[in-house]
């Protein structure tokens, strides 16, 4: 009897061990430190283990499967977290458009499967999700994640605060990743956006938190650096240089051993998806954007896109807001001449909890601005404002001026959500104000076509208009 019972405590405990998950976080796909048009990446957490890592693609359906290499790996070992290896593998080949499978295999068994699509050219259509302030943890963002994942997009972007709410790698174990990969749809648990399409971020305020007064950072901070693997061809800049985040000295090389080249470089950064550039800025307050080197390099990026058919900047710290919250964060002001001068058509940001659209509007500082309000600290960042009033995305789709557009909606407590209703407290260039509801936007171009819609939790549409060119 007693050997009976040893017997089958061994059996479970084997059941056990068969069934423990292989992963930390399971695969997600990212655009990589080069995008190409036939490529992405795969990324996954895994434990701090020794084991034969492979993956495997089916470019097309029914076609054969091939091997994509030995997958590289970066371990984390920080204080209070337990250790734990990132892994990333190139998917080659991929046809524009066109959906293809792959597999994720553990010691030579398959431990995970999953579809995805290959980045689209400038001649197919595209479908672009973009939400801000997301990943609290509340039900809210669950069903957010849920009305994304049935829009079938082709990449999802996250405006800055990816994770509240100090951008600790703690943070994204808990209520990032498992909540924008759910296995399924649920709204228990969120939906599998991340293994299906890329994701993009930009940072914003939470992601660098410190931990208190003094400046003090988690020990597990700043992991945008660590788990994203975004385009690295941004401004020059060097880790304790200027314009970078902090890292703090007792943990500056277990930070860089697995943030690597991506620190501080992914930080600010470029891409093409389909006809439309993208030009990404980190807008927290340790960047002078007032600094005639970065601003050359805006000009640059935004110049060498100029036969895109669409030209789209993103960052986190809106310049032109309603809010009464973060009403006095206007530093990002003064890059908008930059954005006429090379044909910008719309700015994305996230920061203030609620969704925001602008007229189309031209904006020059005042000639002292810079001195007065120094780049980066709160305050009224005065200027001649050229409004187009003519303007109503149904007849009339041709702006004269940039249309910037908030979309801080996506799951973390929403503000002021009673001055939707008081147009008088807004500012002179809002057109559309909704702060009551939890959103996001779906961006949809074709061509010369540009159409924007903001669907609300319950998945109704709150605003929309379009754009041609």
């Amino acid at each position: 009897m007693h050997i009976l019972k040893t017997s089958l405590l061994i059996a479970l405990l084997g059941l056990s061990l068969q069934a423990q998950d292989p992963f930390v976080a399971k695969p997600y796909l990212q655009l990589g430190a080069q995008p190409k048009g036939d490529r992405l990446d795969l990324v996954w957490l895994s434990p701090d283990q020794e084991a034969a890592w492979s993956v495997a693609l089916q470019a097309t359906p029914k076609g054969a499967w091939t091997s994509m290499g030995k997958p590289s790996y970066k371990t984390v070992q920080l204080p209070d977290l337990k250790a734990h290896r990132i892994y990333s593998a190139g998917l080659l080949g991929l046809k524009p458009g066109r959906e293809f499978l792959y597999r994720v295999s553990k010691d030579g068994k398959t431990v995970f499967e999953s579809a995805g699509r290959g980045p689209k050219n400038a001649s197919q259509s595209q479908r672009i999700l973009l939400y801000g302030d997301g990943a609290s943890g509340s039900e809210h963002q669950k069903a957010i994640a849920i009305r994304m994942e049935e829009q079938k997009p082709d990449a999802v972007f996250v405006l800055g605060d990816i994770v509240y709410a100090r951008g600790r790698a703690s943070e994204y174990l808990d209520h990032y990743f498992p909540i924008y990969n759910a296995d399924a749809a649920d709204p228990a648990q969120g939906a599998p956006l991340l293994r299906r399409v890329p994701t993009i971020a930009t940072l914003g305020n939470h992601d660098v938190m410190p931990l208190n007064a003094k400046g003090d950072r988690p020990s597990d901070g700043l992991a945008y650096y660590l788990y994203w693997n975004l385009p690295m061809n941004g401004p020059e800049l060097k880790a304790g240089g200027p314009n970078t985040p902090i890292i703090q000295p007792m943990f500056w090389s277990q930070f860089l051993q697995g943030a690597g080249p991506r620190f501080p470089s992914m930080g600010n950064h470029s891409f093409d998806l389909g006809n439309a550039h993208w030009t990404v800025l980190d807008s927290n307050p340790y960047v002078d954007w007032n600094d005639p080197a970065l601003q050359a390099w805006v000009d640059s990026d935004l110049r060498r896109a100029s036969k895109a058919t669409w030209r789209f900047v993103a960052f986190h710290h809106p310049g032109f807001n309603s809010s009464t919250a973060h009403l006095e964060d206007q530093w990002m002001r003064f890059l908008s001449p930059i954005f006429e001068k090379r044909r910008v058509q719309m700015v994305f940001s996230g920061h203030v909890h609620a969704y925001q659209r602008s007229l189309p509007l031209i904006f020059k500082p005042d000639a002292d601005a810079a001195a007065n309000v120094p780049q980066n600290h709160k305050g009224e960042v005065p200027g001649l404002f050229t409004f187009d009033r003519a303007f109503d995305g149904i007849k009339i789709t041709k702006p004269k001026g940039i249309i910037y557009i908030i979309s801080g909606a996506g799951g973390a407590e929403l503000y002021n959500t009673k001055q939707d209703d008081k147009p008088e407290t807004w500012q002179p260039f809002t057109k559309v104000m909704v702060s009551d509801r939890y959103s996001f936007t779906v961006l949809d171009l074709k061509g010369n076509r540009a159409g924007l819609r903001q669907i609300a939790e319950d998945g109704s549409e709150i605003d929309h208009f379009v754009l041609t060119q």
